[in-house]
């Protein structure tokens, strides 16, 4: 490592100026007095820097991922490392405490993706499709422990994504550590039924979706199944047509259930939102906009231009845009200022 920095010490120097950039502008935000919601992410790039600083702390030759589900019928890769769990404990989970602390810094809020990987991470040999991976077990008592000590430590509020196949009880243990659950639209349902607003937990985080899912507009226009027809993420197009129907028809149910206009299915959604029982109702700025275009698909690497989408405006035309003005008061309206 140390040859390597000395050979290439520019490229080094330079991606440290990046950081320390990065650092610095986020504790100017911080600073101005609104708390940033931060996001974890699960595993590192297998060039990113922290294996190349110490590779003996993460597993080599496979990739987190996730078995098949109703959003990915071939599970997903997602050409990131895990940590090593017996590494983890011999060394007192020191490697994992030092990212959370970090992440914490200057965040009001974090958000764990992929909360269940405390618990136990789904590994897929390099080379493999996702349908071939295997759970590996980790100290899921000791690194939630130690997750809510750095959390009183820097007065951040976490929240669990614990969406997929979660492990049976995880739920029940976050909630009695005082996690935020994490409770998106298009996982809250019985079968093909949408849960009603009633029905959200107060300690959790409701949303319309995330940065992993199509974004409202790219739903309600279909624009996601033409997106997996593309990409070849269907196996069965047809079924994916069909089921595609039956979830409009079951949301329009839902939105009538919970006495929710539906002339207009954006501001609808996000009144459907801001009447769940959650502590925490988020509104994205993809949704305020209108953005159609999915930031990111899972499972994908170079099939997709993942996080490199823009907002088509601004963010500080959010002050003045009609739609985003109209959900923002909507919002406030019903829960309060």
């Amino acid at each position: 490592m140390a040859a390597f920095a000395e050979a290439r010490s520019s490229e080094v120097l330079f991606r440290k100026w990046l950081q320390w950039t990065a650092e610095r502008q986020l504790g100017e935000s911080a600073g101005r007095g609104s708390p940033l919601y931060g996001d974890l992410a699960l595993g590192t790039a297998f060039d990113g820097g922290e294996i190349w600083a110490d590779p003996s702390a993460f597993a080599s030759d496979v990739s987190l991922g996730a078995p098949p589900d109703p959003f990915s019928a071939l599970g997903q890769v997602w050409h990131l490392a895990p940590f090593r769990p017996l590494m983890l404990i011999e060394r007192g989970l020191a490697p994992y405490r030092e990212i959370v602390r970090s992440n914490m810094r200057h965040s009001g809020m974090l958000r764990i993706d992929h909360v269940l990987g405390l618990q136990r991470q789904f590994w897929v040999p390099h080379g493999a499709e996702g349908k071939d991976g295997a759970y590996v077990s980790f100290p899921v008592d000791a690194l939630m422990a130690m997750v809510a000590e750095e959390s009183l430590a820097a007065r951040c509020m976490v929240v669990g994504e614990d969406l997929g196949t979660v492990p049976e009880g995880l739920r029940d243990r976050l909630a009695r550590a005082d996690f935020l659950s994490y409770k998106v639209l298009w996982f809250e349902r019985d079968k093909t039924v949408f849960r009603q607003p009633g029905a959200y937990p107060y300690l959790s985080l409701s949303c319309l979706g995330s940065h992993d899912l199509p974004t409202f507009a790219g739903w309600a226009s279909g624009a996601h199944l033409e997106l997996d027809r593309k990409l070849k993420r269907s196996p069965d197009e047809a079924k994916q047509q069909h089921d595609y129907e039956i979830e409009r028809a079951e949301l329009m149910a839902a939105f009538i259930g919970a006495g929710v206009a539906r002339d207009d299915l954006m501001i609808a959604a996000h009144e459907f939102l801001a009447r769940t029982g959650s502590a925490i109702a988020l509104a994205q700025v993809d949704d305020l906009f209108g953005e159609a275009e999915q930031l990111n698909v899972p499972g994908t690497n170079r099939e997709y231009p993942n996080w490199r989408r823009r907002n088509r405006r601004p963010v500080g035309d959010l002050l003045s845009d009609p739609q985003a003005q109209a959900i923002l008061d909507l919002l406030r309206k019903e829960r309060g200022e």
